[in-house]
């Protein structure tokens, strides 16, 4: 990370002023009911934030899979309250985003250090996703890190929809059923990528994404899942750059099949955070992709591996 990147860091996306939508829209999708014991529903609120009129966006079940087993883990006294630091999960099949999908928690272990929770999210009777996650009490101990990329801060780069405007002047063929405007209106995150990734091009399977929360979430306990959410996103673009650029026709079929996340620090994406992408290798069909999360003082505070179906159809 450039060291330009390193001075205090400006206020939030709309500090003082009103919730933009899609930030309000996506903490209205962690606000899970409860309607058993252990047992949370979590809505899409029609076709959810990202994934379409079929199937809901990965990241969605990551983020309110992980919100039920946090509700599950309470503090035994007052300095006991234990953070996620890892989850695993597993796409089983796709959930269909206008039914509410039910995430049942089992209490794998509760230590005098770490809880374990195993959640299996269903919907119409069948399994469609599980997850385990272990929170841990705060410790200190030993501490390295390798360093962060050195890139411009977020500052310097332009915005996604500027690119996407510049691109669609310079090809408007290629966008043309692209409506004006599209890129803006996606999703509760602010993205500035240092690599420019809406030409034709293939490019290296690696890319540099600026992200903060369009407006504030006042709630830290949520940023873990917020950033859990995030993740799913832009981290499988990096398996197509060098066969179709970052964005594919009709010939591909893509889609997470699991997906695992360690936290390393507190996480608040009310402040522009890096995340570093890239992937080693595809092969059968599947590609793997890694993603580092950094803060703006260059503390690596969470790491994403993912394996995703990229399969070309005849």
């Amino acid at each position: 990370m450039d060291q330009r990147s390193r001075p205090a860091q400006a206020a939030a996306p709309g500090a003082g002023a009103a919730s933009d939508a899609r930030v309000t829209a996506l903490a209205g999708l962690l606000a899970l009911r409860q309607v058993g014991q252990d047992t949370f529903a979590g809505s899409s609120g029609g076709e959810g934030l990202y994934g379409g009129p079929q199937r809901r966006y990965g990241g969605e079940l990551l983020a309110q899979a992980l919100c039920a087993a946090q509700r599950t883990v309470t503090a035994q006294a007052d300095d006991d309250a234990r953070p996620v630091h890892s989850l695993h999960a597993y796409f089983i099949r796709p959930a269909h985003p206008a039914r509410d999908v039910e995430y049942r928690v089992r209490r794998v272990r509760d230590g005098r250090s770490f809880s374990v929770r195993s959640v299996e999210g269903w919907q119409d009777d069948a399994l469609a996703f599980v997850l385990d996650a272990s929170f841990q009490r705060p410790e200190t101990g030993f501490v390295h890190d390798t360093p962060a990329p050195a890139v411009p801060p977020p500052e310097a780069l332009p915005g996604e929809q500027a690119r996407f405007e510049a691109a669609r002047r310079a090809d408007p063929g290629r966008f043309a059923a692209w409506p004006a405007g599209w890129h803006a209106e996606r999703g509760p995150f602010e993205t500035r990528t240092v690599e420019d990734l809406w030409g034709t091009a293939v490019q290296p399977p690696h890319m540099h994404t600026w992200v903060r929360l369009r407006a504030p979430v006042d709630d830290p306990a949520l940023h873990p899942a917020i950033a859990a959410y995030f993740s799913d996103d832009p981290v499988m673009d990096n398996a197509l750059l060098p066969h179709v650029g970052r964005f594919h026709d009709g010939r591909l079929t893509t889609a997470s099949l699991d997906h695992a996340m360690w936290f390393h620090g507190p996480v608040d994406l009310r402040a522009w955070h890096l995340f570093a992408q890239d992937s080693p290798v595809a092969s059968g069909a599947r590609c793997r992709t890694r993603g580092l999360l950094f803060d703006r003082a260059c503390n690596r505070v969470a790491s994403v591996a993912q394996e995703s179906l990229m399969r070309v159809r005849n």
